[in-house]
């Protein structure tokens, strides 16, 4: 995860975050969201978000291509 913290004029200071989650077990994927509750200030979160645990049934499949 890439952290940066800022100023917008008008808003105050602001984490910008970008990450890349990748797939994991879901007590994994539950302490990465915890992470973001860290930051003090309103945050930006960018990255690649369409990785999922195989076997976490409360996230949706991703959509599969056909070759």
């Amino acid at each position: 995860m890439n952290h940066l913290e800022t100023r917008i004029p008008g808003l105050g200071p602001v984490h910008v975050v970008n990450t890349h989650l990748a797939p994991s077990a879901p007590a994994i994927r539950v302490q990465e969201a915890q992470t973001f509750g860290l930051f003090k200030h309103p945050t930006i979160a960018m990255g690649d978000w369409n990785a999922r645990a195989t076997n976490d049934p409360a996230v949706p499949p991703t959509l599969e291509r056909s070759s």
